[in-house]
């Protein structure tokens, strides 16, 4: 209903995570992707395995409002639907978005499960 009413989606996974999982919607228009948190893979020779690093996206409001620069623009924000991840990323980008000033922003409830492109 929310996307009817001419809401934008704003995937806020991992480059990452999109690689692996698929694009959300991705023959829909009104789809953006803006990482509140960015993972970066490398090798651990003390662990002999790979390891994931994330990092915060420090800029995430501020590649938001470059985007979106309608403060009532309305956002379906949407991560992962791992069940170990949910939807605690779009909820942390809920919380910065109406920080910012943002009246018209909602989480996908427990994400959005992707399957692989």
């Amino acid at each position: 209903m929310l996307y009817s009413a001419n809401y934008t989606f704003l995937d806020v996974r991992s480059a990452e995570e999109i690689d692996s999982e698929g694009k959300i919607l991705p023959k829909m228009p009104r789809v953006l992707h803006i990482p509140i948190v960015n993972f970066a893979k490398r090798y651990d020779a003390t662990k002999g395995r790979k390891i994931v690093k994330k990092t915060v996206n420090g800029r995430f409001v501020a590649q938001v409002e470059k985007i979106v620069s309608t403060k009532d623009q309305g956002l379906i924000l949407v991560c992962s639907g791992v069940p170990s991840q949910g939807d605690v990323r779009s909820i942390s980008a809920l919380n910065k978005l109406r920080e910012a000033g943002y009246e018209k922003v909602v989480a996908l409830k427990a994400g959005y499960a992707v399957s692989a492109a």
